[in-house]
């Protein structure tokens, strides 16, 4: 028998609350009358996207909005005294509610409020008073008294509906609540779905009770006698439809695909940050780049090596742009809740990978022990309140399916043990699983359930004879099925393949590859610059170099897809002392790599990029070489004068400049730790052919401006500026750049000239930029055309050394370097005397 059903619910954001309960409905035949209060509704941006999306899949039902109790008497009573019944409620609690009896004070009427800050004893007199059952049962006693309000009244009459469904009732100014009044007023049956897992405990109360409470476990049927009145015979456990996303069958993407899409190396395990709300943590950056630090530091190998991802609350997103600055991946980007079905199967894949989920105390949590998957509450002292002061928060630590980590030393030694298989939650965990979304059981859909439960209140059916026909109908269903992987991609080349097959296998597919289109793009870009910069002149040294790779302006598709490896021609560092039979090397690199981690307590080392060939000692699972160890020095030493933490607190997209950035090693670095930044490139034409084709391979989903492809006028105008400007050095002059927060040149100024550091001196300077940092000798040994660089940077700037290590960065210790610096004593009368490299950093006078 159909019926005709009237879901009234706050605003479309709650509908993937009820979306399998409303899936159900629909499906099996009723006329459903959906509407969302127009005040809510319209009243800031909400994410309506699911809602949206559910309707255009062609769902039969008709929408609308409800109706409000005009403004008058009798609202502004009711408001009031339930905001006050609310708060006395919490006053009348636990201790460990006493976080949320303070936020409610804030929602209170301002003679209220007044009345708690009068203290009798060191308490609050106001808090003791209207926490008296006396003051409490008063308040109650005038919502019984008030009337149904008339046009709702009316409204449930002409559209006479066999049963109101009213969602969630509790909140502040929760206008659906008159539906419950109105439709018991004329004996229409009315439930109350509860909307979310701490929905009873933390909003406020249910201030008119309806005939029917669906909650999602036993735990919420306890508490809605304790704390709300409504006795256990008004109760039916149905489980969570909004938990029902967590048993969909569709395929979690593999591995590879899905650390690709977040930015991560698949081949190393990584940890999910989930954010919180910002009732819960406001910006709990701090806390998030504390993790990654003793995830760096730990004494497990294979814990050094997991990569940290953090999950932004959707409704708070102030720890973002910190984190972008600190090193830590953040994903998804995009404001809103993960309940689109793309949104959802992201949330998924990201869950099903990860080592563990960590988390303050969000529902990100829940949903986590709900997948099976190995969730760990961070206790911090900051957010105590938020934790030790929640009752839902307690229940779930009580519930023993959680690892609680009272440190972050403690959280690196439980994410070791998760990797090594120690796991003594999971069977916890299972019977959270079961207890929290489905106790009706595993292979009993929540929303089918609750829909069940929906035609037997039309039916007027008691909660006894509802849950009794729930048992017959869903007790028995088969335990429904994990989802399945997708396979990972093959490798590229088999083992077993014949050499000749396997190299034109891959020359079939690096021809189809987008980075080798972006390269045929790239290279006619540059060519153009090539032209256009005969009228400013090369040097006959440039033209020398540029004859050595002009192979690479007509590369074959496998020599871009190994560009990494003719990079060679900027730095003179190859692949071939990387190679198997030069591993002996190795340990000499990782000794320097640990002593520059003993300098580094901001975890900024990135390892070589396995992109386009990158190569490089394999410690700890990363590729390291000495172009590795030389951008991860110079990180350091910017971090240590003070640079970083600067950028880190700037609240808006940093500018760097960087000035003859060769194949974009540190560029890749510095943009991997601070996403949120506009890197410009200033360079010679040909050295930009392999940075540009360089950085889109490391960062494919990047947006890049290159001279000669738009106009230089729209490259910083607009509300998204590129994440990479690529710049010819003639044309650096004309570039007008947005105040840069901070120029780089490592290795270049000491071959140039004293009119070429001059001018670029000065045009940094002229623009503004605070800040420039170098590593350069003074003078390379055998130009005569400069001075020295700190002499030219001191015209504009206060130069201050910055020490890192006693030995040049293109050493790996100090032994080395003794032994060169001798040899070149040898030779001082024959060559002209060798500056030693320096880091230096360079602020701006004030004119």
């Amino acid at each position: 028998m159909s019926l005709k059903i009237l879901f009234v619910m706050r605003t479309a954001s709650h509908f993937s609350y009820h979306e399998t309960t409303l899936n159900h409905l629909v499906r099996r035949g009723h006329d459903v009358h959906l509407q969302f209060d127009p005040y809510w509704n319209h009243k800031e941006r909400i994410d309506d996207r699911a809602f949206r999306a559910w309707q255009t899949a062609g769902h039969q039902v008709s929408v609308g909005t409800s109706r409000q109790r005009p403004i008058g008497i009798w609202r502004t009573i009711l408001f009031a005294t339930r905001e006050i019944r609310s708060f006395g409620s919490y006053c009348a609690r636990p201790p460990e509610f006493a976080f949320y009896q303070k936020r409610w004070r804030l929602y209170l009427p301002s003679w209220c409020r007044s009345l708690i800050k009068w203290t009798w004893r060191g308490r609050s007199f106001g808090s003791w008073v209207l926490g008296r059952s006396v003051v409490r049962w008063s308040m109650a006693l005038i919502e019984k008294v008030a009337p149904a309000d008339p046009g709702i009244v009316a409204a449930l009459r002409t559209l006479a509906p066999d049963c109101v469904i009213v969602s969630p009732a509790n909140l502040r100014y929760s206008e659906e609540v008159e539906y419950v009044k109105g439709a018991r007023s004329l004996g229409i049956p009315c439930a109350i779905p509860v909307l979310s897992w701490d929905n009873l405990t933390t909003k406020g109360l249910l201030h008119v009770p309806p005939d029917l409470l669906l909650t999602w476990h036993d735990g919420h049927a306890k508490d809605a006698r304790r704390y709300h009145g409504i006795p256990l015979e008004n109760v039916v456990v149905a489980g969570s439809p909004f938990f029902d996303k967590w048993f969909d069958f569709t395929p979690i993407r593999s591995r590879f695909e899905t650390c690709t899409r977040m930015g991560l190396d698949p081949r190393r395990p990584y940890l999910l940050y989930l954010g919180s709300s910002g009732n819960i943590a406001r910006d709990e950056s701090r806390l998030v780049l504390t993790v990654l630090t003793a995830l760096r530091h730990s004494q497990d190998r294979q814990t050094r090596t997991t990569q940290l991802v953090f999950r932004p609350h959707p409704a708070n997103l102030n720890a973002v742009r910190r984190l972008d600055r600190g090193g830590v991946a953040v994903w998804p980007r995009a404001v809103g809740l993960p309940d689109t079905t793309a949104g959802l199967h992201d949330f998924r894949d990201a869950l099903h990978h990860a080592v563990a989920a960590v988390g303050i105390n969000t529902t990100g949590m829940v949903d986590a022990l709900v997948f099976d998957v190995p969730c760990i509450a961070l206790l911090a002292s900051e957010y105590r309140p938020t934790q030790v002061d929640t009752t839902h928060f307690q229940r779930m630590v009580a519930s023993k399916g959680i690892h609680v980590a009272s440190s972050v030393k403690r959280l690196a030694i439980t994410v070791g043990k998760l990797q090594s298989g120690i796991d003594r939650r999971r069977e916890a965990r299972a019977d959270c699983r079961r207890r929290f979304a489905r106790p009706r059981g595993l292979g009993a859909q929540a929303g089918e359930v609750t829909a069940v439960a929906i035609e037997g209140l039309a039916g007027r059916q008691t909660a006894a004879q509802i849950s009794a026909a729930l048992d017959q109908e869903f007790a028995k269903l088969p335990v429904p099925a994990r989802p399945p992987v997708e396979p990972e991609p093959p490798t590229p080349v088999a083992p077993s393949e014949p050499i000749g097959t396997a190299i034109r296998s891959s020359i079939r597919r690096a021809s189809v590859e987008p980075i080798y289109a972006y390269y045929e793009r790239s290279r006619d870009l540059v060519l153009g610059m090539l032209d256009e910069g005969t009228k400013y002149g090369y040097s006959d040294y440039w033209r020398e170099e540029i004859a050595g790779f002009d192979y690479l302006f007509d590369a074959s598709p496998l020599v871009v897809a190994k560009l990494r490896e003719h990079t060679y021609h900027i730095t003179g560092v190859t692949s071939y002392e990387y190679r198997g039979h030069h591993a002996v090397e190795a340990p000499r690199f990782a000794a320097k790599l640990q002593r520059l981690r003993d300098l580094d307590p901001s975890g900024l080392f990135v390892p070589e990029s396995p992109r386009l060939a990158g190569f490089g000692h394999r410690l700890d699972g990363d590729l390291v070489n000495i172009d590795t160890l030389k951008f991860y020095e110079c990180l350091i030493a910017l971090d240590r004068c003070q640079v970083l933490s600067e950028l880190r607190e700037v609240d808006r997209r940093v500018t760097v400049v960087e000035i003859g950035a060769g194949w974009g090693g540190l560029a890749y670095q510095f943009k991997t730790l601070f996403p949120n930044t506009t890197y410009v490139i200033v360079d010679l034409p040909p050295t930009l052919l392999f940075s540009i084709v360089y950085l889109k391979a490391v960062f494919p989903d990047s947006t890049a401006a290159i001279y000669g492809e738009t106009s230089p006028e729209a490259w910083f105008t607009g509300p998204d500026a590129p994440d990479f400007v690529f710049v010819p050095a003639f044309a650096a002059r004309d570039l007008q750049v947005p105040t840069p927060d901070l120029a780089v040149n490592v290795a270049s100024f000491q071959e140039m000239t004293n009119e070429q550091v001059t001018t670029h001196v000065n045009m940094l300077a002229d623009a503004g930029c605070a800040r420039v940092y170098s590593l350069n000798r003074d003078r390379s040994p055998y130009n005569t055309e400069l001075s020295t660089v700190t002499e030219i940077l001191a015209t504009r700037y206060r130069v201050e050394a910055v020490d890192v290590l006693p030995e040049s960065y293109n050493m790996l210790d100090a032994k080395a370097e003794k032994k060169k610096a001798e040899k070149k004593k040898a030779e001082k009368k024959k060559d002209p005397p060798v500056n030693a490299y320096r880091h230096t950093l360079a602020r701006l006078l004030q004119p």
